[in-house]
């Protein structure tokens, strides 16, 4: 067995998956010694889901999270040495256990997951107002968008923005009827921000994703469009802007 097969068992054994640990492991005192391994492991990573998800912790209780984050940890091993990316399919570790009538918790994770995506971005920069200033009217729909570093947006099932301010403010919040909430998260100077979209906001910020111009919005460029245009800077969701290139004509003989 060479180096890379025996970390390997050796992972395997400290999961407790795979086949039976090294020979060296497949003792009784080497398994207590694997045990505390193991558990200070789980813990970790216990740790690192209550650090990214505190208001679904707040929520669901001290007990209760950690039952369903161990459970998630023990099934899922991070990518990385950094636990600060670990934990972004626990909104899926949720749904199959949770109860129906607690389905919106789901939905506040994955909220609470691009929470803490923004807040590990950078401060958002000054927008070019002086070049948008500039631009002729006819140009606007050219405008290609460029989304701030760590913005994220959420399409969610549910209404949690405000659960989330509550929980966030220590007060428990009344389950949320389903309804749809157009989410945009964005980092701010301090904190991250949170801001439920128009239908406008929400064209305009997708264009922006896709990196498309502003003319391809279904049903084309509205006054109201550039309405949320100038929200969306005002939040520093956009970074910046390019125009779309003129498309060139040809001229056959």
């Amino acid at each position: 067995m060479n180096l890379r097969e025996y970390q390997a068992r050796w992972a395997q054994a400290l999961l407790g998956e795979g086949p039976s640990p090294p020979a060296m492991l497949d003792t009784e005192q080497a398994r207590n010694r694997l045990d505390i391994y193991r558990n200070h492991y789980v813990l970790s990573l216990v740790e690192a889901l209550q650090a990214t998800y505190p208001q679904v912790w707040r929520y669901l209780g001290q007990q209760r999270f950690v039952d369903l984050a161990r459970r998630h940890a023990i099934q899922h091993s991070p990518r990385s040495g950094c636990l600060t990316h670990y934990g972004e399919t626990f909104p899926d570790s949720l749904r199959t256990a949770l109860k129906e009538e607690e389905s919106w918790v789901c939905t506040l994770a994955e909220l609470e997951w691009r929470v803490e995506r923004a807040a590990l971005a950078l401060a958002p920069t000054a927008f070019p107002f002086a070049d948008l200033a500039r631009l002729a009217e006819e140009d606007y729909a050219r405008i290609i968008l460029t989304p701030a570093d760590g913005v994220q947006s959420l399409i969610a099932s549910y209404p949690v923005a405000t659960a989330y301010d509550r929980l966030f403010a220590g007060q428990l919040p009344d389950p949320p009827a389903p309804g749809i909430e157009c989410l945009v998260i964005y980092p701010q100077r301090e904190g991250v921000g949170i801001t439920q979209l128009s239908p406008q906001a929400w064209a305009v910020l997708a264009m922006a994703f896709e990196g498309r111009p502003l003319d391809d919005i279904d049903g084309g460029l509205t006054d109201l469009h550039c309405d949320a245009l100038l929200m969306l800077v005002q939040l520093g969701v956009l970074a910046g802007f390019r125009l779309q290139a003129h498309a060139r004509s040809v001229v056959r003989d």
